[in-house]
């Protein structure tokens, strides 16, 4: 077995290390706000000062600035300026949603390189992105609606119906294309001509349209 080889078998994970200034913040963030669990603390005098996270297979440690027996000691600027972590999951916009519900302000998902894309910063300036893979049309922008010829942004939470539009480009008759999730089985559920595959584009009609569909 040739020294490279050996290398490549002793080598299991890639984990980043960031340093932050309110380690308690970070941790509300990461936990609270991305769903990370914290599998292992260092707590010396009761306070944790560095731990490892988990989120599915992905990790990452926080190690918080400390000096003279308190926070402190960080550079001077943002910390995270420049640093921007990816993970690769399975559905990017469902992160996308459960960051929002949990009080957080990730961007709105894109696609870029066949890739939906949504990110967001902790406390520190770290950059994340969240990305996984789709056959969307590039530059596609993710926006929720709830009925034709309406922009998501003009709509309240509770308005949301069981479909997600994308480009967000409207006509006379509406939204022009849909992105159909899996919990949409018939065309009836959203008035659609057909349902296709997930991630497909569909032309969407309003209900008043149906006898044109």
């Amino acid at each position: 077995m040739e020294l490279k080889d050996v290398v490549a078998a002793d080598v299991k994970q890639a984990v980043p290390f960031f340093g932050v200034r309110d380690i308690e913040a970070s941790i509300r963030f990461y936990v609270d706000g991305l769903g990370f669990r914290i599998t292992q603390e260092w707590m010396p005098e009761g306070r944790i000062r560095w731990c490892w996270l988990e989120l599915g297979g992905a990790a990452v440690m926080l190690q918080e600035y400390w000096k003279d027996g308190r926070p402190g000691g960080s550079p001077v600027g943002p910390l995270g300026q420049g640093v921007s972590i990816c993970f690769m999951c399975a559905d990017a916009i469902t992160i996308y949603h459960d960051a929002t519900a949990r009080g957080l302000a990730p961007s709105r998902p894109f696609v870029g390189n066949k890739l939906w894309v949504t990110s967001l910063t902790d406390p520190d300036g770290y950059r994340l992105d969240f990305e996984s893979p789709t056959d969307v049309p590039e530059d596609t922008i993710y926006c929720p609606c709830a009925s034709a010829g309406r922009h998501s942004d003009d709509l309240a939470p509770a308005q949301l119906n069981h479909f997600e539009i994308v480009r967000c480009k409207t006509a006379e008759r509406g939204i022009q294309f849909a992105v159909v999730p899996p919990r949409i089985h018939r065309a009836g559920d959203v008035h659609v001509a057909a349902v296709v595959g997930d991630d497909e584009p569909v032309g969407l009609h309003r209900a008043e349209d149906g006898s044109n569909i």
